[in-house]
């Protein structure tokens, strides 16, 4: 039963993308969505029926969707650096502390600025929203499907 309920979200999710926005995105094959769900025990059922059905890649409106990454692994990347440089944060004012988000969190999209989509695992339905340059953590939606509908579909 749960698993008709989820194709007809995905059905309602494709038919208010009137834009064709999602078009863009490539299915993964089951093999790949099963192991996230190996290693990723707990992420959210909707994400995983997304990325299964619709896809991961860029939307015709420049936002990414892609595998799970942990949030660690935001601190490699240049713009991290520079948003949390001290002479950045002076710059612009910000507080002083520095970006700690909750260890559970992985990164599963972004619209290439500073704010990272995020699920936790400790929290699998909400989607929450890291900005690396506040630095803060905190809810986008109170589910996939909403996330995908207020953020990604621009059209709706």
């Amino acid at each position: 039963m749960k698993g008709v309920v989820l194709k007809n979200e995905i059905g309602r999710i494709v038919e208010s993308d009137s834009l064709d926005e999602l078009a863009s995105l490539t299915p993964l094959d089951a093999e790949t969505v099963a192991d996230i769900q190996v290693r990723h025990p707990n992420i959210s059922v909707q994400y995983l029926d997304f990325i299964r059905t619709i896809g991961v890649g860029t939307t015709t409106n420049e936002m990414h969707i892609y595998q799970p990454q942990p949030i660690a692994e935001l601190s490699k990347y240049t713009s991290f650096k520079i948003y949390n440089s001290k002479s950045a944060r002076q710059l612009f004012g910000l507080a002083s502390k520095k970006a700690v988000f909750p260890s559970d969190a992985v990164v599963v999209a972004d619209s290439g600025a500073s704010w990272r989509y995020c699920l936790r695992l400790s929290d699998p339905d909400t989607v929450f929203v890291a900005d690396m340059m506040g630095p803060t953590f905190e809810p986008e939606a109170s589910d996939f499907f909403t996330f995908v509908r207020k953020t990604l579909i621009l059209g709706s």
